[in-house]
């Protein structure tokens, strides 16, 4: 028996309601799409492919760093939107190597944009530092890069977060 009060249901509903459906869908998904390509890229390096094709060199690279038995600490103390790093590096007796060139980078990993690049100052006794400007609180990335001449290179990556 038919209801006295609801319409009956026809063809022309059931396809406007899957239309009704299937462009809330794309709508949803297509404003989802935009928000994922437009707030970063997602890349972390620009050259990955060709990083991965070089991987022996890098592996390489590796043992002639772990060959000079190197350590290094990194210290980092904010203060009013600037932080002191501070890079102390040694051999593999413990005596402080105060010939180097140490440059650093500090990347932030959720926004790009804010990525810097620095030369540590000698500080005597192993110590190299520099007072740096952070344009944003929350998590950085500091690649250091250690020379002594063209053959003696020490790389190291730290994670610091500031307030």
């Amino acid at each position: 028996m038919r209801s006295l009060f609801a319409p009956p249901l026809t063809g022309r509903h059931v396809l406007m309601m899957l239309i009704a459906f299937f462009g809330i869908v794309f709508g949803v998904n297509g404003m989802l799409a935009y928000r994922a390509l437009s707030t970063w890229t997602g890349l972390e390096q620009e050259n990955a492919y060709m990083d991965g094709l070089n991987y022996n060199q890098t592996l390489e690279a590796r043992r002639a760093q772990d060959a000079l038995g190197w350590t290094n600490t990194l210290t980092a103390h904010f203060k009013d939107g600037t932080v002191d790093l501070t890079a102390q590096y040694f051999d593999r007796s413990g005596t402080p190597l105060d010939t180097l060139t140490v440059e650093a980078m500090l990347r932030r990993p959720t926004q790009e944009g804010f990525d810097q690049n620095l030369t540590l100052v000698n500080q005597g006794h192993g110590e190299y530092g520099a007072r740096v400007p952070l344009p944003l609180a929350g998590q950085w990335q500091v690649r250091l890069t250690a020379r002594r001449g063209d053959s003696d290179i020490f790389f190291s990556e730290a994670r610091i977060w500031s307030r």
